[in-house]
């Protein structure tokens, strides 16, 4: 077992309480997977039209089928706290573990976060402020 830091273990088990299975472990990469094995009600009908001339081979085919063609598979990545939050933010989007609206709010927020904190200082730097958002915006590009 690898040392990870509170924030990613926390994202690792709310995916494991979520139902997805952790299949490799590294120190900064977790590959999870969901497995599906087709639906209930799938199986009934397979088995109801199959069981007669196959003895259960078709319902077998098609939870292989299902296992093979529909199970999810993810990889969670630790982030490290002295990265800008804008590239980790980038770099979750291109892996596709946030959408694009979940892109714009989470950037909003660190421009807002980013803004409130120079604002303290805007005593010292008053146009400096207004530049950091415009800069922001231009990175998330």
């Amino acid at each position: 077992m690898y040392v990870k830091s509170r924030d990613f273990q926390a994202r690792i088990d709310a995916a494991r309480e979520d139902g997805w299975r952790v299949t490799e472990e590294g120190t900064d990469r977790v590959v999870l997977k969901r497995p599906s094995y087709g639906s209930r009600l799938g199986h009934l009908l397979v088995g109801v039209a199959t069981v007669w001339w196959s003895f259960g081979l078709g319902n077998l085919a098609y939870a292989v089928y299902e296992y093979l063609q529909h199970t999810e598979r993810k990889v969670l990545y630790s982030e490290s706290s002295d990265e800008d939050p804008m590239v980790t933010l980038r770099r979750r989007y291109a892996r596709g573990e946030i959408d694009e609206a979940e892109l714009e709010r989470r950037a909003e927020q660190i421009a807002r976060s980013e803004t409130e904190t120079a604002t303290d200082s805007k005593s010292r730097s008053n146009e400096k402020s207004d530049t950091r958002l415009d800069r922001l915006r231009e990175r998330l590009q």
